[in-house]
């Protein structure tokens, strides 16, 4: 998932007899789209270096069997060389 929640903030608190820490996220992240000027809570840094990256889903869809791994061949790069040179 491309957004989330994170960019935590660590918060000590004096307590009588010793300490205790606080640990909270404040930063959105779209990495997706995008936050700046849409999200209240947009990490400070996205606004400045904001890179929209788009789908991260595979545009090759490549399933290796046992069989193949077994043979010792690597489908993945077999199609990914088939794709960029083919025959």
């Amino acid at each position: 998932m491309l957004r989330f929640i994170g960019s935590a903030l660590l918060v000590l608190l004096l307590i009588t007899a010793g300490y205790a820490a606080v640990n909270y996220a404040t930063g959105y992240h779209d990495w997706a789209d995008g936050c700046a000027g849409k999200h209240l809570f947009c990490f400070d840094l996205n606004l400045i270096h904001e890179v929209k990256a788009g789908s991260l889903s595979p545009t090759l869809a490549v399933s290796p069997s046992y069989a193949d791994y077994a043979r010792g061949r690597d489908v993945v790069m077999d199609r990914i060389m088939d794709r960029e040179f083919p025959s």
